[in-house]
């Protein structure tokens, strides 16, 4: 997300930096986000119009790349995912995991859990219009 938000801007700089971090933790998460805040030409009004979009475009081609991880979310069902980040009230709900029912009507935009759910969606859509076209070809007859 940080990289392509970076590009969005025009900022070469920050987006290879952000590609660059090492690791997948805590730590490199860190880096990531801070790296985010850095982005020169940054415009909230922009960003708002465009991250769920970039997000959801990142979540497609990493569940596509992946069939094992795909598999893992589509077969989540229809539950709702949430970020349980108590620091984070956009991308997630503001709340720690083991807080987060005690007050619902509070919980902030959770734009992550919203986006991996249009994720699963349409990751299913696809997934019915491959079968479609599938059962389609099997039935047409083959002219020679």
């Amino acid at each position: 997300m940080m990289a392509q938000k970076a590009l969005l801007f025009g900022d070469a700089r920050v987006a290879r930096d952000v590609i660059a971090v090492d690791g997948t933790g805590s730590g490199a998460m860190a880096q990531v986000k801070a790296l985010g805040r850095e982005v020169v030409g940054f415009d909230e009004e922009i960003w708002k119009r465009e991250r769920e979009k970039i997000v959801l475009e990142g979540n497609l081609h990493k569940f596509r790349a992946n069939p094992e991880l795909k598999q893992r979310l589509l077969d989540t069902g229809e539950r709702v995912f949430v970020e349980a980040s108590p620091g984070d009230r956009i991308w997630g709900i503001g709340y720690a995991e083991n807080r987060a029912l005690e007050d619902r009507s509070g919980w902030g935009s959770n734009l992550l859990g919203k986006v991996l759910g249009q994720t699963r969606r349409m990751l299913r859509e696809e997934e019915a219009l491959n079968t479609k076209k599938a059962r389609e070809e099997e039935s047409t007859p083959s002219v020679m």
